[in-house]
């Protein structure tokens, strides 16, 4: 069963073995994302599914990745110290996609170990107070319409109900990586996810989707899937912009067992 869902930003700057002094400059989401692993330790979470925007990417499909032993560093970033090894969470991985191919979800199978820094960035926190190693489930999104992601996020719930797995849901991702030029689409999703809107956030405006050259949206969108709103209860813990970059860190407060679709 969702024992914990949260939506993680991942900039590498976080991170004090590659932000250096600019830490300074995103305190916010460095106390959130502390605040946040506190709260992930007292979940007690056997698994993580993760949604990262820069794994691997199908076009028309989302993949769901299996393997052995997930490994990923920050050594692209100056930090090759910065590790991470996960194993991975076979059968549940593949109860994911059997159950997305059943509900008309196209869905690939990946096995590529390789984690990029939209997982490693998040997990480097929520990690830091465990005793043991969860199993890690890594999917990617697509560029499928967001109700197919939202519904793509309900389907890992109904997965996840009859799993006596503890299992956390993960949405990594930046917002707008333009707030310089404007601030109207961070400011528009924050509200709407205040609001618990989870309709509002699939009916985005494209447009201003476009302009905001988001990397988090379809993230965010496969975890209201999973959460569903109205009955969940997201609490954000922090949003800033220092680098011209959204960070948002919220958690949700009520993972639910009641599932159902968007209406058209």
């Amino acid at each position: 069963m969702i024992v914990f869902a949260a939506i993680c930003p991942h900039p590498p700057v976080i991170v004090p073995e590659v932000g250096g002094e600019s830490i300074n400059k995103v305190r916010k989401t460095i106390a959130a994302m502390e605040k946040l692993a506190h709260d992930f330790a007292a979940a007690k979470v056997d698994t993580i599914i993760i949604i990262s925007p820069h794994g691997p990417i199908l076009t028309d499909r989302f993949n769901v990745r299996f393997a052995e032993t997930f490994l990923g560093d920050l050594s692209m970033f100056g930090a090759p110290e910065v590790k991470l090894e996960l194993r991975g969470n076979r059968r549940l991985a593949h109860a994911v996609a059997h159950a997305a191919a059943g509900n008309n979800l196209s869905t690939k199978l990946l096995s590529s170990p390789e984690l990029d820094h939209g997982i490693t960035v998040p997990l480097y926190f929520l990690l830091k107070n465990l005793s043991y190693p969860p199993t890690l489930i890594p999917i990617g999104f697509t560029d499928l319409s967001l109700k197919d992601h939202y519904q793509f996020g309900a389907m890992i719930a109904r997965v996840c109900e009859n799993k006596l797995n503890r299992i956390a849901i993960i949405a990594s991702g930046d917002l707008s990586h333009r707030l310089i030029l404007s601030r109207e689409f961070d400011q528009t999703l924050v509200e709407l996810l205040k609001k618990n809107d989870a309709q509002g956030v699939i009916n985005l405006d494209p447009q201003l989707i476009e302009e905001a050259g988001e990397c988090g949206l379809r993230s965010i969108v496969i975890l209201l899937g999973a959460i569903q709103p109205p009955t969940s209860n997201l609490q954000f813990l922090s949003y800033e912009g220092p680098f011209g970059v959204g960070y948002l860190v919220a958690k949700n407060l009520s993972p639910t067992t009641q599932r159902s679709l968007p209406q058209n």
